[in-house]
């Protein structure tokens, strides 16, 4: 899910990026899902490019260590961008952000869009 914000009375919600279908960036942006509802949001279009790249590279991190048996036994998932600091921080979380972190370099150096607008 991503973090995003209503342009009136500057709600907070979560959206599915699965369910985007396009972000239209005219005077405000608007976000269609593939069920036709829309949402004006605060956030540029970039900004939502970027969220989503960052969401689904979390998703490729967690399938890796779960197909690699290092992902910690917790009941809930590894929040990976926390900085929990040296003396609280788990292996499996310090893998976690690793791994992460080399999907992101590795997407950000590979992954270039047609029109060059997210980088």
């Amino acid at each position: 899910m991503i973090p995003l914000t209503r342009l009136r009375h500057s709600e907070r919600f979560y959206l599915n990026p699965d369910l985007l279908e396009r972000v239209d960036t005219h005077v405000d942006t608007v976000i269609r899902l593939t069920d036709g509802t829309e949402y004006i949001v605060v956030e540029s279009g970039a900004e939502i490019a970027r969220r989503v790249i960052e969401f689904r590279a979390q998703v490729l991190a967690v399938a890796s260590l779960l197909q690699s048996g290092t992902v910690p036994t917790t009941e809930s998932p590894v929040d990976t961008t926390a900085d929990t600091g040296p003396d609280t921080d788990s292996e499996g979380a310090a893998g976690a952000r690793a791994e992460l972190n080399a999907v992101e370099e590795h997407l950000s150096s590979a992954w270039q869009p047609a029109d060059g607008a997210v980088r």
